[in-house]
């Protein structure tokens, strides 16, 4: 784990502000303008599964907006902001995905069998086809915030003084804020913030580990896939857009959440250092061959 530190134009400068600026006020004017004008000419875009599909699309002004602010006004190199000088494993973003994903499921299935009657189980094929014809929109909504929290906001951060950790803490924080207008805020106001906090610091150290944006966003857009295809539960966001998913869940407590995320961070964390142990030691041992 080099963790090189590549983007030099990026950092708490004036410059960095500035395409900051650029890059939220392109989102936010651009989301804005896009939804209204969908639903002035599409007034069914106003509610429930179209409303959500609009909200989504309208996410593709933030990358729009972290281009324009990399390209001319801090003039730096878009796939050094991307890799950060590595190279993407196809065969790894698969296995963050496909782990996280199972990990998720174990941890909702001991809760299932645990709290029998806070679940309501619904097997509906129609349901199933909209939520997957979503997964697209999912992974852009993933990519984008990604973007803009492990990629503009972190690389702002991680030139400080013990900036490992402002990078990590900073950026979740704000994400956090950024979800407070999702619909479970105001019904969970001390548990949704701990989440998306949690979540944040998950994501955060995805990309800390990796150098790279490719398994934040990964394992963001499982996490994302999940809450629409597998899991809802009460005053959700997936609710109010009249999403159905597998299993229902009455209401989402703190006994839920913090095993989850606690649980794939500590699994993703150790993995991360058996790896690298794992890259010690073959480095230790190639340079012992060499020596000898």
């Amino acid at each position: 784990m080099s963790n090189k530190i590549l983007n030099a134009k990026i950092g708490l400068n004036v410059k960095s502000f500035i395409g900051l600026i650029v890059a939220v006020a392109i989102w936010m004017i651009g989301s804005l303008g896009f939804v209204m004008l969908l639903n002035m000419i599409f007034p069914a875009t106003r509610e429930g599964y179209a409303s959500l599909i609009v909200a989504y699309l309208s996410f593709i002004f933030l990358p729009i907006g972290i281009y324009i602010a990399l390209r001319f006004v801090l003039k730096t190199s878009i796939k050094e902001f991307l890799l950060n000088g590595n190279k993407v494993s196809l065969k790894m973003l698969i296995i963050y995905f496909v782990s996280t994903i199972i990990i998720f499921v174990i941890f909702m299935l001991i809760d299932f069998f645990i709290n029998r009657d806070s679940y309501t189980v619904t097997i509906n094929i129609i349901s199933i086809i909209k939520n997957d014809l979503l997964f697209p929109l999912i992974l852009l909504a993933a990519v984008s915030e990604e973007l803009l929290f492990r990629g503009y906001l972190y690389n702002m951060f991680i030139k400080l003084k013990r900036g490992t950790l402002w990078a990590i803490i900073i950026p979740s924080i704000l994400f956090a804020l950024v979800h407070g207008l999702n619909a479970e805020m105001s019904a969970n106001l001390i548990l949704m913030p701990l989440y998306y906090f949690l979540c944040g610091v998950l994501f955060s150290l995805a990309r800390y580990f990796t150098d790279g944006l490719g398994a934040s966003t990964i394992i963001h857009s499982a996490f994302n896939a999940c809450m629409f295809m597998l899991l809802s539960y009460s005053d959700s966001t997936m609710e109010a857009y009249q999403i159905q998913s597998i299993f229902y869940r009455k209401s989402m407590n703190i006994e839920y959440v913090l095993p989850v995320l606690v649980g794939i961070t500590v699994v993703y964390y150790f993995y991360q250092q058996h790896k690298k142990r794992n890259k010690d030691d073959f480095n230790k041992s190639h340079d012992k061959q060499v020596i000898v």
